[in-house]
């Protein structure tokens, strides 16, 4: 399914985005900025995104706030630049997840999901970890998703050439979250 991640719809999720990011093994890691972090001077040249094994459970705008499925993670933007420390950057973001529960044959892994981040809902994901400026970014989780990975590509706004990266397959954890439960069978 595709889906476009949009301001009055995805805005509210950051803010919960970042504190299961928070809570999920990563002690301390999102802080709040309380003044814009600025566009980075260089060009972005190279992507990286800690994705999360537990799948989260946050209040989605789109079903009046139930707890849907979301496999959450940081994106983080580099220019390449001596420093190494993330950068802020403008344009639009692609998340897909694939479902690599099959062997992977002629036809690849299956497509479960896409989402996109439009640059002014982006904008709005951005803030400072331990390591830096990082976006806190999270996808929908199908119920069937057990084994899976992403491709993350990052569109800049200037032009530029598309960035991507690829994760590792992922077991997801969805532990005793406090997510939907299955209808008990009579």
């Amino acid at each position: 399914m595709v889906r476009a991640a949009t301001p009055v719809k995805r805005l509210p999720i950051s803010a919960s985005l970042t504190v299961l990011l928070a809570t999920a093994g990563c002690t301390a890691l999102p802080t709040s900025i309380s003044a814009p972090l600025g566009i980075g001077t260089s060009a972005p040249q190279q992507i990286a995104v800690a994705w999360s094994k537990e799948v989260g459970y946050i209040p989605d705008p789109t079903k009046n706030g139930a707890p849907s499925a979301a496999i959450l993670g940081r994106l983080y933007i580099f220019s390449g630049d001596k420093s190494g420390k993330p950068i802020t950057a403008e344009g639009n973001l692609v998340v897909e997840l694939f479902d690599d529960s099959v062997p992977m044959g002629a036809q690849g892994s299956k497509l479960l999901e896409q989402t996109v981040f439009p640059a002014d809902v982006f904008a709005t994901l951005v803030s400072k970890d331990q390591i830096g400026i990082a976006y806190t970014i999270g996808v929908p989780c199908p119920t069937e998703a057990r084994l899976v990975h992403l491709t993350t590509r990052f569109e800049p706004a200037n032009g530029g050439k598309p960035l991507a990266y690829s994760s590792e397959v992922i077991t997801l954890d969805r532990g005793a979250a406090v997510g939907p439960t299955p209808a008990a069978k009579n």
